[in-house]
């Protein structure tokens, strides 16, 4: 009986793996400042030239691309087409794709906040990007070079707010910094 379940489950694992001609491959082309990720099957972040990037036949794959900083997205060629920032389609054949931006890419840089000490409350940035609420002790986000970020501590009403150190000093809850 035991060598039964063996050739059982040989045979659902052959039919389960399937071979790499069962398999169709998608090139994807990225030029500029960009980049094109998907979901499940394949799970693709591409920023240049991607081959060999394997999908089961019949899978529906939907790619999007983002652009770096300022730079714009201006269109897809190969299987896709358009400005759309998304572009859906269906594997029944190998797909040759581009993905195009346009524009200069702001350089980004890290800004990132933590809470010290034992109180509690929040810290935000204006622009969004930064939240340190009382679950997490630091938060970080990018923002465009030569932008300025308005940081706040808000303490709850059984605490504080102390000061600032690092890259801001200060006793100001509402503090500013300026991306170089």
């Amino acid at each position: 009986m035991k060598a039964l379940y063996l050739i059982i489950a040989a045979v659902i694992l052959a039919a389960v793996q399937l071979p790499d001609s069962a398999a169709f491959n998608m090139r994807l082309t990225v030029s500029g400042s960009g980049y094109v990720t998907s979901g499940s099957p394949s799970f693709i972040t591409c920023d240049g030239i991607c081959n060999a990037i394997y999908v089961p036949p019949g899978a529906e794959i939907t790619l999007t691309a983002t652009p770096y900083g300022n730079s714009q997205f201006a269109g897809w060629g190969g299987a896709c087409s358009g400005t759309d920032q998304r572009c859906t389609l269906v594997m029944n054949n190998d797909r040759e794709i581009t993905a195009t931006f346009s524009g200069q890419a702001v350089a980004e840089y890290q800004l990132t906040v933590y809470r010290n000490g034992n109180g509690k409350g929040t810290i935000q940035s204006n622009p969004s990007g930064i939240f340190v609420g009382s679950t997490f002790s630091y938060d970080y986000s990018k923002f465009a070079g030569g932008s300025a970020v308005e940081i706040t501590a808000t303490p709850d009403s059984s605490s504080k707010f102390v000061a600032w150190s690092g890259d801001c000093t200060g006793t100001s809850p509402n503090m500013y910094s300026h991306d170089e």
